[in-house]
């Protein structure tokens, strides 16, 4: 991707961001749940991609601009990774992250941040800010590559997604809603049902929009490579047989 395209794309997430932030959605969350989770997966998954992908490290002085020096941050840890290649930190971000995506939709959270503007921002920020790492272990964002094996990439972005499918699909299909902070909301033109079906509908669109091309993508390079891809199959097995999912290295 050229530079102007990636500077097209994180300028796209970082407008995204504030665009939920501010009004008129920052005014419907307060009253529809389907404004507020519009809201939860923009900063969870939608921007974090977007960012990650537009690899605006150099531009915001993380990484230095192509072939110059002296070496920064980013590219310091990306000859770290390029001796690794083990899927531990993968599977450790992405348990950090639905942990806290499954967290940030519990009853007692919603409940405390849907009346509360700067609850959302610092909401916003934190899951922005832990998404960047879990994408910056699926997608390659110059000059960082991801370390896991593209097959633990597709796992890794299927369960994530999944996640979030679960809990929309539990909220959507439930009697009642679970937060009763909306319950009291005066002047709503959508009712509580509807709302909580918009709420599952929106959380797997947007969740499908980020993953599926990454699972996709992932897929097609692997298959693509010529290797046979049952022999490498079989050898990952063998691999996590002796050390474990996570690693012991």
């Amino acid at each position: 991707m050229k530079t102007t395209s990636r500077a097209v794309v994180t300028a796209g997430g970082v407008v995204l961001w504030l665009l939920v932030l501010v009004p008129p959605i920052a005014q419907w969350a307060h009253r529809y749940e389907i404004a507020q989770v519009v809201q939860f997966c923009v900063a969870a998954y939608v921007v974090p991609a977007l960012i990650v992908v537009g690899a605006p490290w150099a531009m915001i002085g993380l990484a230095s601009p192509m072939g110059q020096t002296p070496a920064r941050w980013f590219d310091r840890l990306a000859r770290a990774r390029r001796t690794e290649h083990h899927q531990q930190r993968a599977a450790y971000v992405a348990m950090v992250f639905v942990v806290l995506t499954v967290v940030a939709r519990v009853v007692p959270v919603v409940n405390f941040i849907a009346p509360r503007w700067w609850a959302s921002v610092v909401q916003s920020l934190v899951l922005t800010s832990v998404g960047i790492a879990l994408f910056l272990e699926l997608i390659e964002s110059a000059p960082l590559s991801p370390r896991a094996s593209r097959p633990y990439r597709i796992g890794v972005s299927a369960v994530v997604m999944w996640s979030a499918w679960i809990v929309a699909y539990l909220e959507g299909m439930s009697g009642n809603t679970w937060y009763g902070y909306f319950i009291h909301v005066t002047g709503r033109s959508l009712s509580l049902a509807v709302d909580q079906q918009l709420v599952a509908g929106a959380t797997w669109f947007l969740t499908a929009l980020v993953f599926l091309p990454i699972v996709f993508s992932n897929l097609m390079q692997w298959l693509s490579t010529g290797n046979d891809e049952k022999e490498e199959l079989s050898k990952l097995i063998r691999e996590e047989r002796n050390r474990g999912f996570f690693g012991s290295d």
